[in-house]
């Protein structure tokens, strides 16, 4: 039998196996139906399918998933439903067309381009496509409907919610199915594409939650291992109605934390290795920008330098000055790296 991240994303004629029976099934219902009228009078076509992604808490593990350690995250019933149809080939306009049940968020249009970053879950799925050798040659148009349950901003992950339904939904739509560990690593992608450096939590538990079970995450690649909840066992979820603005800090705020997480966790690595000169291989010695050019030229920092992989933050002259400073106690054999920040932290490879 295949393990759990191994098959793919289930498929359903109904609403009973998603959310079962009483109050939630009618209210799913209802929402449903909202979902069907409004988007045959935005777009004059009925939906082709629906996909849905729950948002998240987690129990165990914060800030740590985009350092590659476990976390124990569980999936909540708040979720995110994206209705869609892919045009026919023989429609003129190639075009992505993306509309919100909630008037708050203005419908739009793009071009159906996947090497623009503002459809990035359609860049995602091409890239994912291509890999597997799926012919993408030509690009079709999409008309995509959102509505979520998810409060924006109240650290829920609706952002992943919505990332992670609307790339099943383009998936569904071109019939292209995969395991769902590799769609959790997809749908991490895609939310990397608009800028955040995501760890790759939230968007795999939304792909891979299991009703009565948090998940143990594992990373590097993806893992999921089962953890029963107790049985009767009821989580309360306060919401403190401060919405965080994450859509526009996500690129200074989070997006330096995950650095500085990464650079700090590398660094422990080293002063922690019982083996000093592997340590010297896989950890980092770090070197202030603030630490000025003469001071470098001590006997003292040159030995602390020497014979280590040198990190140098920042790309003021001082840095670089560092840098080359490093480069000629070490040579070739240790190189020193120079990291700095450029548009969303999106560091080359």
């Amino acid at each position: 039998m295949a393990k759990h991240e191994e098959l793919p994303i289930p498929i359903y004629s109904s609403l009973e196996p998603v959310y079962g029976e009483g109050s939630q099934l009618e209210e799913a219902q209802l929402r449903s139906d909202k979902l069907k009228s409004k988007f045959l009078e935005d777009f004059g076509h009925p939906p082709d399918l629906f996909a849905r992604s729950p948002g998240r808490v987690n129990l165990i593990g914060e800030n740590i998933d985009y350092e590659g350690y476990l976390v124990l995250p569980m999936a909540i019933r708040r979720d995110t439903i994206v209705a869609i149809r892919k045009h026919d080939k023989g429609e003129a306009e190639k075009l992505l067309r993306i509309a919100n049940v909630n008037d708050k968020y203005t419908s739009c249009t793009y071009p159906a381009d996947p090497n623009q970053y503002c459809s990035f879950r359609y860049k995602g799925y091409y890239e994912y496509a291509k890999s597997k050798g799926v012919d993408v040659s030509v690009p079709v148009g999409l008309d995509v409907l959102v509505e979520g349950t998810v409060p924006t901003g109240s650290g829920l992950s609706s952002s992943a919610a919505f990332v992670c339904s609307s790339t099943i939904a383009i998936m569904a739509a071109f019939v292209v199915k995969c395991p769902k560990k590799e769609l959790a690593q997809v749908t991490c992608d895609c939310e990397r594409h608009i800028g955040t450096q995501a760890g790759g939590m939230d968007q795999a538990i939304s792909v891979m939650a299991k009703t009565g079970f948090a998940e143990l995450k594992d990373f590097n690649p993806i893992r999921a291992t089962d953890v029963q909840l107790p049985a009767g066992g009821t989580f309360v979820i306060a919401h403190s109605l401060a919405e965080s603005q994450k859509a526009v800090t996500a690129a200074i705020n989070y997006n330096n934390r995950v650095v500085e997480c990464r650079l700090a966790a590398v660094n422990c690595a080293w002063y922690k290795a019982v083996n000093k000169s592997e340590g010297q291989k896989l950890g980092l010695q770090f070197i202030e920008s603030k630490l000025s050019f003469f001071q470098l030229r001590s006997f003292a920092v040159h030995r602390c330098i020497k014979g280590k992989q040198i990190v140098v933050v920042g790309l003021h002259k001082s840095a670089l000055d560092i840098a080359m400073e490093c480069s000629t106690a070490n040579g070739v054999e240790f190189p020193c790296t120079v990291l700095y920040k450029t548009e969303r932290w999106r560091i080359p490879n």
